[in-house]
């Protein structure tokens, strides 16, 4: 097997496909729901729709990696991801094409988004299992997801308010075929063990999708899809319509989310390397489940502000977890299948429970989907705790 320098900054090329794939591609989408409505590109249930059709290019991302496994490189996939993630907000400005115009670019950025989240971390991760640091260097990876949503919470109302709406689409885009360009040579040097070696090849591999641990840690994941949408899908439009706050308001309530995001799975990651994977994913799951609920218990604009930090803290610091989680559990060899089939089920969930959401909304009443949100977490908190699997230095 080739030698690489130590010092590869994989982790970068990592970071910044987090960034563009859910950062920028996911959640940016967010701040940008009011928008929409307010300036008459759709209306609310229409905008609602298009934030959902990333969630379903988000569930079709996992089934094509499944499906065509091993038929094409993981470095050319990731490159293709990175640039239709771009063009699912450029394209997008073009919003006079109509609603399945931008229904249908908004279903590509998630599909993008979902290649890159399935397929980058089980790149570069397995590069670092040695490392003392693999719980920071994976936490960084998905830092990468608190970079976009808090650059694109402080960067959207600016731009919006100097240069309008069509113009913020396309600076969005421009931005990550900014980053695109700058990790994509470093793509095709990340070692695969996988595409060079015998033993990496799938077809030897097998998976017991049966196995108890595998399904109590899909349980989990897959309610976490719907704990989060709450949050990552609705709540600017809740600060701003249902909450009468400014879009200003809002906009800094998503920065918040973002700040969260940002430090989550750099300081959660450090903290599983300090007292081990399942006991970080407990206490994360305990404050996760009481952030949620507090926008509907305590109507206090700090607690807005709260509650939108902690989720953001734990939205990318929980995907850093089941990641890694995975990987410990599972192996280098069988990663990629649980992880690609783990975000396949989230991507499912994701996909139901956004739809569900937005026609579960009425009269701009958002208050339900917070309790919904809560409960499926406690879910996902109950999963983890029943899983049994011994946890040793270098696993």
């Amino acid at each position: 097997m080739m030698r690489f320098k130590d010092k590869s900054p994989y982790w970068l090329a990592g970071l910044l496909s987090t960034l563009i794939g859910l950062g920028i591609g996911r959640f940016a989408f967010t701040a940008l729901i009011p928008l929409l409505i307010q300036d008459g590109w759709s209306s609310a249930f229409e905008a609602a729709q298009l934030g959902a059709a990333a969630l379903v290019g988000y569930l079709a991302g996992p089934i094509f990696v499944n499906v065509t496994q091993n038929r094409f490189r993981t470095a050319t996939m990731i490159k293709v991801a990175l640039i239709l993630c771009a063009l699912g907000y450029i394209f997008v400005a073009w919003h006079d094409l109509g609603f399945y115009w931008m229904y249908v670019w908004r279903f590509l950025a998630g599909f993008g988004g979902a290649l890159l989240m399935v397929l980058s971390p089980t790149l570069i991760l397995p590069y670092y299992k040695k490392s003392q640091n693999r719980g920071l260097l994976s936490g960084i990876v998905f830092s990468g997801i608190g970079i976009g949503v808090c650059v694109s919470g402080l960067l959207i109302p600016y731009l919006y308010e100097h240069i309008g709406l069509s113009e913020v689409f396309i600076a969005l885009g421009l931005v990550c075929l900014l980053f695109t360009w700058l990790t994509w040579s470093t793509w095709d040097r990340v070692p695969v063990v996988s595409e060079s070696q015998p033993l990496g090849d799938h077809s030897t591999v097998r998976f017991d999708y049966r196995n108890k641990n595998f399904l109590l840690l899909l349980t989990a994941y897959c309610c976490n899809a719907v704990g989060y949408i709450p949050h990552t899908l609705f709540y600017v439009d809740f600060l701003v319509r249902q909450m009468h706050k400014s879009f200003a308001f809002g906009a800094m309530g998503w920065t918040f989310f973002g700040i969260g995001a940002l430090l989550g799975p750099v300081l959660l990651g450090k903290l599983s390397d300090l007292i081990g994977l399942k006991n970080t994913i407990l206490v994360s799951y305990f404050i996760y489940i009481l952030a949620v609920f507090m926008p509907v218990l305590i109507t206090y604009d700090i607690v807005f502000y709260a509650s939108a930090f902690i989720v953001g803290f734990f939205t990318p610091g929980m995907i850093t977890l089941i990641s890694s989680y995975a990987l410990r559990i599972f192996g280098d060899l069988k990663y990629k299948l649980a992880w690609s089939n783990l975000t396949l089920g989230f991507s499912f969930f994701q996909a139901i429970g956004g739809f569900s959401m937005a026609f579960l909304i009425k009269n701009d009443n958002y208050y339900p989907l917070f309790y919904i949100g809560g409960v499926f977490l406690i879910v996902s908190f109950i999963s983890i705790l029943a899983i049994k699997h011994k946890e040793t230095k270098g696993t």
